[in-house]
């Protein structure tokens, strides 16, 4: 399996994590939205992807590792699985 494709499964992983991941407070609802639309922009077969889309999703990523790391320990380790694949295909 390619990097790309490893890349590809752990973000429709994060993304149904991301749909399950029980939050009390707006700013988590609105990171969590953001990171799917974000996910779902790159992987979408509609939408060509571009280098910008990925850049953005890593920003995305690290500032929600950032934000959950204290509260939930396993969406933060999933997002750091992702940040590890992107930065292994170079983005």
């Amino acid at each position: 399996m390619s990097n790309e494709e490893q890349l590809h499964e752990r973000l429709q992983r994060l993304h149904g994590e991301l749909g399950q991941a029980e939050v009390s407070d707006d700013a988590s609802r609105a990171k969590i939205q953001n990171l799917q639309s974000g996910i779902h922009t790159v992987l979408d077969p509609s939408i060509e992807t571009q280098p910008h889309h990925y850049h953005s999703l890593r920003e995305q990523l690290k500032d929600a590792v950032e934000h959950f790391e204290d509260s939930h320990a396993e969406l933060t380790l999933s997002i750091g699985e992702v940040l590890d694949n992107l930065a292994a295909i170079g983005l």
